[in-house]
Parts: structure tokens; sequence; C-alpha cells
């Protein structure tokens, strides 16, 4: 009789450390789920920076004319990185048009054996070139997927557009990243000088 009366009590214990277990390898499910899309994110995020191309590996490119006039916001998609501190843009407003842009307040080593490194004499000129291909690299990290907002706070129309540049993603500064890094200098004539050069001056400290 006894152990007829038990069976109710071990059933229900049986039933409560099964639910006690179930209830665990859900929330193991759930925090590996999370943990799967967090790297499938940034996966994706270094995949689409990785995906940008270097202008010099592009087949029969050649670099932008004129093209239209920068003046306020300007929405775009990188289509390919000269160097750190040049940038081909595709844009969204003028018919895909793409024009080159050089990044207001920021001056990053060149990354090629042109006349203007070379003026520095040969062996210099290399030594620049090492410092130019990692700033080139960085950029690209920076841009991520490539999607930015333009920002020339004045009407300009040369053949190369100085523009301040902000990834879409998480709003960063492609500029102040750069200066950030230590990898470029800040310079130039600029309305974000200031703060521009207060992030520079963190890279004299190291």
């Amino acid at each position: 009789m006894n152990s007829h009366l038990d069976c109710p009590s071990d059933t229900s214990e049986t039933h409560r450390w099964t639910d006690f277990f179930m209830k665990g390898q859900r929330i193991r499910l759930f925090a590996a789920l999370g943990a799967l899309a967090l790297i499938i994110s940034v996966s994706r995020d270094s995949a689409a920076g990785d995906s940008i191309p270097f202008c010099h590996d592009l087949n029969g490119y050649r670099s932008p004319q004129k093209g239209p006039f920068l003046e306020g916001n300007e929405e775009g998609v990188v289509h390919c990185i000269v160097d750190g501190d040049t940038i081909d843009v595709k844009l969204k407003n003028h018919d895909g048009r793409i024009v080159r842009v050089r990044l207001w307040g920021v001056d990053c080593p060149e990354s090629s054996m042109n006349n203007k490194c070379m003026k520095k004499g040969w062996g210099r000129c290399k030594q620049e070139n090492e410092y130019g291909k990692k700033a080139s690299g960085k950029v690209r990290e920076l841009l991520g997927d490539g999607r930015v907002t333009l920002q020339s706070p004045y009407k300009n129309n040369g053949k190369r557009k100085l523009a301040y540049m902000k990834r879409k993603k998480g709003g960063v500064d492609i500029g102040r990243a750069l200066i950030k890094s230590c990898l470029c200098k800040e310079g130039y004539k600029h309305e974000r000088k200031k703060a521009y050069k207060k992030t520079a001056r963190r890279c004299s400290r190291r």
C-alpha cells in the first residue's frame, strides 16, 4: 500500500527535476544562440570591410573626373580605397556618380612611390610607404560595410572633394578615428581642427 502511495510523490519529484534541467537547457540554448548571432554580426562587418577593394586592384579602373558639386550632407557607398586619406565614393543622390574624396583635416603617409613621396628620397619614401599601406588597411577596417555620409561645409568642385566622412553604422568619424590610430596626422585648416588636434595629442604622449 505504501509503495502505491509513494508513486505520485516520486513522479512529482521526477517532473520537478525534469523541469529544472529543461529550463537549464533552454537558458544555455538561448545563450548559445545569442553568442552565435554576435559572431555572425562581427563576421559580416569584417567580411564587408575586407570586400572593399583598393582602387589599384581594379583592372582598368580610372580615377573619376570632377563629378558633381559637394555641399552639405551626401550619402554614398565606398567604391574603392586609393590610400589612407583618399577614397572613391559612389553617391546615392547623383545617379551613382563616383567622386574622389579627400578626408578633410587628415594627412596620411603616402602608400605609393609617387612624385610627392619621391621628393623625400627613395629610402624615406619606401619607409613612408610601409606606414601608408598600414593606414590604407586601417581605413578599410574602419569603413565597415562601406555605407558613409559625406559632410562638406562648403561647396567644392575640385577633382578631389574635401569632406568629412562618417560611417553610417555607428556614426564613426573616419578621419578622427585614423588620427586616433596614430597612423595619420591631423593637418591643414578645417572646422574640426580643435577636436582633431586634441585626439592627435594622445599619440604624442605614447
